[in-house]
């Protein structure tokens, strides 16, 4: 292999190794305009979308030791979206330029060592973003507690009129019998 096609491999397995997750696309369509655009709002997330040989793609994926099933993505003109934060934000971007532009169209992914389809990739382009989640999460956890904190809050007013009504009562008993 030339010195230039190794220093691409490395280059691409270095993204591919310290990436959370791939999203691998069909780029083709797409004009320079849009690509840029896109390149733009994938870097608001921090993701990145880089065109890459397949042949350069798949070495650098093979040293890595991925699965073949993820090899089989690569056919045709290709870009990788790789990122370090949440694939959700990235796959919802690529799916509203998608919407915009007719164009990339998933050929799926990788995220935590499993190997996405298309179908799954398109999935996960539409769960709630991350913070949603996880505030949805804690609400349900919060719940309980705030449902037990409003019963006792409601014990404890009934338990305090309850002694007030008794005081009220001596307090006029009292005033009755001088």
């Amino acid at each position: 292999m030339r010195p230039e096609k190794q220093a691409m491999v490395r280059e691409v397995r270095e993204r591919l190794e310290h990436a959370a997750y791939v999203i691998v696309v069909d780029y083709r369509g797409l004009t320079a305009q849009q690509m840029a655009l896109l390149r733009e709002r994938l870097a608001t997330c921090g993701s990145r979308l880089q065109v890459v040989g397949n042949a350069v793609f798949r070495h650098a994926a093979r040293l890595l030791g991925w699965e073949e099933s993820f090899l089989r993505l690569m056919e045709g003109p290709l870009a990788m979206v790789v990122g370090s934060g949440d694939m959700g934000e990235a796959a919802r971007i690529l799916r509203v330029a998608r919407e915009e532009f007719r164009l990339p169209v998933f050929r799926g992914g990788r995220l935590s060592g499993c190997v996405l389809t298309a179908t799954e990739v398109e999935q996960v382009a539409l769960l709630p973003p991350r913070r949603e989640l996880l505030a949805k999460m804690l609400g349900s956890i919060a719940a309980p507690m705030t449902g037990l904190a409003g019963v006792l809050h409601g014990v404890l007013l009934r338990f305090l009129r309850v002694l007030k009504a008794a005081e009220d009562k001596k307090r006029t008993a009292g005033a009755v019998g001088s």
